[in-house]
């Protein structure tokens, strides 16, 4: 799996670096970070991330969250925003938003019917396949990638957990990574946002603790295997295997696959 950083307030940023191939490389470190958004990040951990080479970091969230909590500028290190979603689409749709009074009240009604936040989350991540718009993201992404040679780039959407999830199956897939153990290393971020997850929760049963509420919450802020495995479903569905969605839809042919792998793997 990748290897979690030792970091103060970032609890979900981890080095893809260690994780190896199917068929027996290793991914560099100090290459490939995942993340989650890094508004609140304390000074130390910025500083450290510096320190570890990072100098591209790559903004996957909607502008309206850039502009809420924007990244801390950091010198020397080129910032990127490609937002995958073009509204705020995640976990329930801005038309339930406006519905509610309040987040609790959200969050009552959702634990009714945690079932309908797990199909909504599911057909939130098919978007990141078949929308246009994020489609398109998703191939710069890969080229900002490519493009820094000299240093670390980290991406990251909000928890780390959805579009900077796809993000690094995207990358782990290029470098030929299993899927069994790209799965696992999803699954692993359930551990990494437990501190985060279990402070919301214990926020909202301050309020009102109703039954549903924790498994409503675990699902819009936890990974469950069937998010991702819709997203294979759907590629398959749509364009045979993954290899012919990176090519076609991505711009991933056999020419930039080898550079990634050339790149970023070593013996």
């Amino acid at each position: 799996m990748s290897e979690r950083m030792k970091l103060q307030t970032l609890y979900n940023t981890r080095d893809l670096g260690g994780m190896e191939t199917a068929d027996g490389h290793k991914i560099k470190k100090k290459c490939l970070i995942r993340s989650g958004q890094l508004y609140d990040a304390a000074k130390e951990d910025l500083e450290l991330l510096q320190t570890y080479g990072v100098n591209q970091i790559i903004d996957l969230r909607t502008e309206q969250e850039v502009q809420e909590k924007p990244d801390p500028t950091l010198e020397g290190v080129k910032q990127i925003h490609l937002p995958i979603l073009t509204d705020m689409t995640q976990g329930i749709t801005r038309e339930e938003q406006t519905e509610f009074s309040s987040v609790h009240e959200m969050y009552a009604k959702l634990a009714e019917d945690p079932s309908a936040i797990i199909n909504y989350m599911t057909l939130t991540y098919t978007q990141f396949v078949t929308n246009s718009h994020s489609l398109a993201q998703y191939a710069e992404f890969l080229n900002c990638v490519l493009k820094n040679e000299s240093g670390a780039t980290l991406w990251h959407c909000a928890g780390g957990k959805d579009r900077a999830g796809f993000a690094s199956v995207l990358i782990l897939e290029c470098l030929g990574v299993s899927r069994d153990v790209i799965m696992e290393d999803y699954l692993f971020t359930n551990e990494c946002l437990k501190p985060e997850i279990e402070q919301v929760l214990e926020g909202l049963k301050k309020q009102q603790d109703i039954p549903g509420l924790e498994e409503a919450v675990k699902a819009m802020f936890g990974a469950r295997r069937e998010y991702m495995e819709g997203i294979y479903q759907t590629i398959e569905d749509t364009y045979g295997n993954f290899r012919i969605f990176l090519s076609q839809a991505l711009g991933m042919d056999e020419n930039r696959i080898a550079k990634m792998r050339e790149q970023f793997l070593e013996d």
